[in-house]
């Protein structure tokens, strides 16, 4: 996928499906500015941990490379920011 495409997913929790075909479940968002870009991968609930609590322990998130993601669904039933994070 490109960032484009890939931009309707961010910050949600989604299942994602890798070039290599296995299947994750997490959040993937984007940090930095134009210049320099840089794209994580983290469980829900980290990613919770991460952005409400500050928590900047790098051993949370995950750099992924966008062009390994073949296919991006948005999980059912979660509402962002309120159900995802329990």
């Amino acid at each position: 996928m490109d960032n484009t495409s890939l931009k309707l997913y961010y910050d949600r929790p989604c299942k994602f499906k890798l070039r290599s075909g296995k299947d994750i479940y997490g959040v993937v968002w984007k940090e930095g500015d134009e210049f320099k870009e840089t794209y994580y991968f983290s469980s829900s609930e980290n990613y919770n941990r991460i952005k409400t609590k500050g928590a900047v322990n790098s051993s949370l998130k995950t750099p992924v490379n966008i062009n390994d993601i073949v296919a991006a669904e948005m999980l059912q039933g979660i509402v962002p920011g309120k159900d995802m994070f329990k």
